[in-house]
């Protein structure tokens, strides 16, 4: 989940109580749904760690709004993914199937938009159902949605400054602003126009804190007067592990002599 960094990154995150797949059982009065029909919003972040979420019992990261709705929520603390990489997570999560079912097992392989996906089935159910943000599946979001305005480039992951957005209704266009401010306002926008008769599930989905960890410039100085701590398997080598362990692209290539000495 993305730490809100606007005012209008706040008013999402406040205005509903989420508990995973972010049922809003207390949502702010002017979203209230029937009681037996409940709003949902859906916050996703991309490479996520839980030790960078305060909710999870970090000591070094502060996230104020996110930890409010844990606090008044829930909090998943022995829940698991099988496919914690981004395409196969995102269609593990539309389809609850593993990526042997739904057919993405890796993010270069197609997605098959005329499965099931429980938002068609809340649409049928009369819900009104929109995606906002990242979606970075092989394929269009089709159908799955009433709405949708997902980012464009960077192989569908999206820029972090003026970001590209794509649209069901075939625009193509930019937006001036960091990203993660950018999805949240036009989240915002979409909940301000929407049936306020009728239940609705937003999908709401974050390119932060994916590579390259790019912050706004109001944050860049967050942590300048901070020592962050040496993580115990900074110098892991690995014996007695799986060789896929240390198969990784992402890692310090070259130590500062801070850390050596």
């Amino acid at each position: 989940m993305p730490t809100p960094n606007s005012n209008a990154s706040s008013t999402l995150v406040t205005r509903s109580i989420l508990l995973v797949a972010a049922i809003a059982s207390n949502a702010h009065a002017a979203f209230e749904p029937p009681a037996d029909r409940p709003n949902i919003i859906f916050i996703f972040s991309d490479d996520h760690a839980l030790r960078t979420i305060g909710a999870y019992g970090s000591g070094l990261h502060e996230t104020p709004s996110l930890d409010r709705i844990a606090n008044e929520g829930a909090v998943f603390e022995n829940s698991f993914c099988a496919t914690s990489i981004c395409c196969p997570s995102r269609a593990a999560i539309l389809t609850g199937k593993h990526g042997h079912k739904n057919g993405v097992l890796g993010n270069a392989d197609a997605w098959n938009a005329g499965q099931w996906v429980f938002t068609r089935d809340l649409a049928e159910a009369g819900y009104q159902t929109a995606l906002v943000g990242k979606w970075h599946l092989k394929g269009s979001p089709a159908d799955a949605f009433d709405h949708w305005q997902i980012l464009s480039g960077a192989g569908g992951q999206g820029h972090y400054f003026n970001p590209d957005f794509e649209t069901r209704d075939g625009r193509a266009f930019q937006t001036e602003g960091y990203s993660t401010d950018v999805i949240t306002d036009a989240a915002l926008a979409w909940l301000d126009d929407r049936d306020g008769d009728r239940p609705f599930l937003l999908m709401c989905q974050y390119k932060a804190p994916h590579i390259h960890r790019i912050p706004p410039p109001r944050h860049m100085d967050a942590y300048d007067d901070r020592v962050l701590p040496v993580p115990p398997t900074l110098f892991d080598d690995y014996v007695g592990r799986s060789p896929y362990a240390a198969d990784t692209h992402m890692e310090i290539r070259q130590l500062p002599d801070r850390l050596l000495n």
